[in-house]
């Protein structure tokens, strides 16, 4: 990290460095600007601008033979007498450690609390249950015994669901990629869905240039097709005049597919967290639908992102031509 102060006459001063930065460098710290500038003369060709401005740069930097990547970021604030430019670097590797360690969490946060939710009421039942056993059973002791096995039965399952779910994110198969006709495989894919489409008055509008080819395991875009409608049917199922559109087009080279709806959309609160293995707003949701959506593109090399605005919910998926 390093700070600059400069005042009202443009006479700049290292307001404040710290180690990691003089270190990464190999210099003293210098709080003279004029000899730090001669020190770090990579990073001042970024960071000098006339005025000074907010920046996110992603730079790579050699220091006796050593390259590091950085993504380096800046941030202007004023006071009455001052003008401060504060610069920020962190390693590539740092943020990668550091959005891993948060999937992880998240992760384990919601694992933890799925289990620890179904296991709790199992533990209790067992021992109530073991309670009325202690004496000789009557016909209501029988009858509140059959009603604790059947919940901690009905636990169970739920229990063995989830680690169904859990075993198809991890053991998730790799593509086996063949030559298919994409349009044909999105059409085919919609086809299963024509008469819930009927019976709950959704216009469905798919678009799509003929016949174009993409080299992919077409059952694993099957799936993706049929996660993403799912999700569609779910978010409009209160919309009065409920509409989805799926599009296909190919453009510099990239195949998109595009699948939007009219229905809730997805609020600010849980953008963050859609892709997160278990997450779900659904009551009988498994959470993973969307996270083995995004497994399944990235093996495939594509893309996949979102936005919910203005009453339309849109997924685009992007994927490279043959």
């Amino acid at each position: 990290m390093l700070i600059l102060r400069k005042d009202a006459n443009e006479n700049i001063e290292v307001f404040q460095l710290n180690k990691a930065f003089v270190d990464f460098f190999q210099i003293p710290k210098f709080y003279n600007w004029k000899l730090l500038k001669s020190k770090i003369t990579p990073l001042v060709a970024i960071i000098y601008t006339t005025p000074w401005k907010r920046v996110k740069h992603t730079i790579s930097l050699t220091v006796n033979d050593q390259v590091e990547s950085f993504f380096l970021k800046t941030s202007v604030t004023h006071t009455n007498e001052f003008e401060y430019l504060m610069v920020t670097m962190e390693t590539i590797q740092q943020l990668i450690d550091k959005k891993e360690k948060e999937s992880w969490y998240k992760l384990m946060t919601v694992m933890s609390h799925e289990i620890i939710n179904t296991i709790t009421p199992i533990s209790s039942l067992a021992e109530n249950l073991d309670s009325l056993l202690q004496d000789e059973p009557d016909e209501d002791t029988l009858s509140e015994l059959s009603q604790g096995l059947k919940i901690i039965k009905k636990r169970s399952s739920h229990l063995n669901n989830f680690v169904t779910t859990y075993r198809q994110l991890a053991e998730l198969p790799l593509p086996e990629k063949k030559k298919i006709n994409f349009t044909e495989t999105v059409q085919q894919t919609l086809d299963l869905f024509a008469q819930e489409f009927k019976e709950k008055n959704i216009q469905l509008d798919f678009q799509s240039e003929e016949n174009i080819q993409l080299v992919a395991d077409k059952q694993q875009l099957e799936q993706v097709v049929i996660n993403l409608i799912s999700n569609c049917l779910y978010a409009i199922k209160e919309t009065d005049k409920p509409e989805i559109t799926v599009t296909i087009n190919s453009v510099n080279n990239r195949i998109h597919l595009t699948v939007s709806d009219n229905g809730i959309g997805i609020s600010q609160k849980i953008k963050n967290n859609i892709f997160i293995p278990y997450f779900t707003t659904r009551k009988e949701g498994s959470g993973i639908g969307l996270t083995l959506t995004k497994s399944i593109v990235e093996a495939h090399d594509g893309t996949i992102f979102f936005k919910s605005e203005n009453g339309l919910t849109m997924f685009t998926l992007s994927f490279q031509t043959i």
